[in-house]
């Protein structure tokens, strides 16, 4: 059941209930009785459905959210900060559209709200990660029969590159001639690492000595991008000859839970990224940033014939279709598969 009142201090109706063991209220937004006492009926009567399955339960977009981003326990702070600037643009433009819930929003607001956010002068990859982030909202909702389902059809967002020549893998001889020019410098573990474990950046960044299992060969890495539970947490790859030495200084005289390549944490963020840009310029070779060497090592997997569902657990990659990418532009590029 549920009660309806008035606040003196302006005069608008508001209706409360309980739900869930907790005492909710909204305002009904006019001064009128009749008004508030029909809102009060129809209100019970759409809870009354709710009750026998008829129709979805009332949940606002916000209270969605943020049950929602409560289940992203492996989110970091300016992951949550990008999350939340990317809803506050969606409640925005649903407000004016006044949509509520999201059991209201269907395909052709979608198309609206990419339209609006293109005209307004977004970035197409911006507008592209708040649809993202929709979609997520509403997946989890139907799953915890909020809604009975999302959309059929969402607007596909071009995100061009802007620097479409710094994209994808070094080839095998570009890779040895950075690590050999890296090979007394400072920077040296931590490229070859990445050049031999696939691994991204933020990943060897977080690699501890507790990680390394030299005495098995493996190097155990927490998936900071993908992981979405206890059980796809970690990967496990192979320590390839060339990679022992380095984890082997780097572990040297160090306790479990120190990280390994310290070094990285000594300096600003970009350090890394100039070095290895400066260093490309020097050997006249094509940059293609940090994650290049990401790619070249998938990249080398495929081609030296490694199964594709292997390599993508290898890689950390959520979709095998992602995987199967790098098959594609091994086949294009002629790739050999051994350093």
């Amino acid at each position: 059941m549920s009660s309806i009142y008035k606040r003196p201090e302006n005069g608008i109706w508001y209706i409360q209930w309980i739900e869930n063991g907790r005492k909710r209220k909204a305002s009904l937004k006019t001064t009128d009785k009749k008004i508030a006492e029909r809102c009060k009926r129809e209100f019970e009567g759409e809870q009354d459905l709710v009750r026998h399955g008829l129709v979805d339960p009332r949940m606002n977009l916000d209270e969605a959210f943020e049950q929602w981003i409560t289940t992203k326990t492996t989110l970091g702070e300016s992951g949550h900060t990008r999350y939340r600037q990317a809803w506050w643009h969606l409640t925005k433009f649903f407000d004016s559209a006044s949509i509520d819930r999201l059991g209201k929003i269907d395909s052709g607001h979608l198309s609206n709200y990419l339209g609006r956010r293109l005209t307004d002068g977004s970035a197409p990859k911006t507008v592209a990660e708040e649809l993202l982030v929709l979609k997520a909202v509403m997946k989890w909702a139907v799953v915890q029969g909020i809604i009975r389902t999302i959309p059929p059809t969402w607007p596909k967002v071009k995100t061009p590159v802007a620097s479409p020549e710094t994209v994808g893998a070094y080839s095998n001889i570009e890779v040895r001639r950075i690590l050999d020019h890296f090979r007394d410098h400072p920077a040296g573990p931590v490229l070859g690492f990445l050049a031999w474990t696939g691994a991204r950046r933020g990943e060897a960044e977080a690699l501890r000595v507790a990680d390394v299992d030299l005495a098995r060969g493996s190097v155990r890495i927490e998936q900071t991008k993908t992981a979405t539970n206890f059980k796809n947490q970690f990967r496990t790859i192979e320590i390839h000859q060339d990679l022992r030495p380095i984890l082997e200084a780097g572990i040297a005289g160090k306790s479990p839970c120190d990280v390994v390549f310290e070094t990285t944490r000594k300096h600003r963020p970009a350090w890394l990224t100039q070095l290895l840009e400066t260093a490309c310029r020097q050997l006249k070779i094509q940059y293609r940033r940090i994650h290049g060497l990401r790619h070249s090592w998938i990249s080398r997997m495929l081609t030296a014939g490694c199964p594709l569902a292997v390599v993508m657990l290898m890689a950390g990659h959520r979709n095998i279709a992602t995987t199967q990418r790098y098959l594609t532009v091994s086949e294009q590029t002629g790739w050999v598969g051994r350093l």
